[in-house]
C-alpha cells in the first residue's frame, strides 16, 4: 500500500533493552508505521511527496481514512542485516551500488590499509541485498562499511511468533 519497491521484515521483541518504540507498540498488539527516507542529503520535494502519499496510502488500506489504494505488486521483501565493518583504519572503495544483489563470498569492495597502501578485498558475508554503503571513502577500524540484507524475494517469509 505504501508503494514502496523494497520492505523490511522484522522480528521484535519488546523484553530487549533496545527495543524501539515502534516495537514495544507492536508487541502490545497496536498498529505502528514508521518510515525512514533520505541519505546524507536533504530529501528533494518529490520524495517528501512519496512519504505523505504512503502514509496516506496505508492508512487508508486499514480503513482508517477513505482511501483508494492500489497495491504495488513489484516489492522484494528484505529480513536480516549483516553489517560488514573495516578491519583497520583506511579508504573503503565499494564495487557494488546500493540495491545490488550480491552473493556469500562475491567481492563487495576493498580496504586501503593507511599507512602501507595494501588493498583487502572485503567480501559478501551472506546472499542478500545492498541496503547500505558508506558514503565517505575514510574509515575508522570498526566502522560500518556496508550492510546486506537478506532477500525473500517477492513474497515475504511465513510469519513465526519470536521465541522468549
Amino acid at each position: 500500500a505504501f508503494g514502496l519497491d523494497v520492505v523490511t521484515v522484522r522480528d521484535i521483541d519488546a523484553k530487549r533493552a533496545d527495543t524501539s518504540l515502534v516495537s514495544a507498540t507492536l508487541a502490545t498488539g497496536k498498529s505502528a508505521l514508521l518510515v525512514v527516507g533520505g541519505r546524507w542529503s536533504s530529501a528533494a520535494a518529490s520524495a517528501t511527496s512519496s512519504i505523505v502519499a504512503g502514509c496516506l496510502n496505508v492508512l487508508g488500506s486499514i480503513g482508517v481514512i477513505t482511501r483508494a489504494v492500489g497495491m504495488n505488486g513489484k516489492v522484494s521483501w528484505i529480513g536480516a542485516s549483516h553489517e560488514v565493518h573495516a578491519a583497520s583504519d583506511g579508504a573503503f572503495s565499494p564495487e557494488v551500488e546500493r540495491g545490488a544483489k550480491v552473493r556469500k563470498g562475491q567481492k563487495i569492495g576493498a580496504l586501503t590499509d593507511g599507512p602501507s597502501a595494501v588493498a583487502a578485498d572485503i567480501l559478501s558475508p551472506t546472499d542478500g541485498i545492498v541496503t547500505f554503503i558508506r558514503s565517505s571513502p575514510s574509515v575508522a577500524k570498526d566502522a560500518t562499511i556496508l550492510i546486506v540484507a537478506t532477500n525473500y524475494g517477492p513474497t515475504p517469509p511465513p510469519f513465526s511468533k519470536p521465541k522468549p
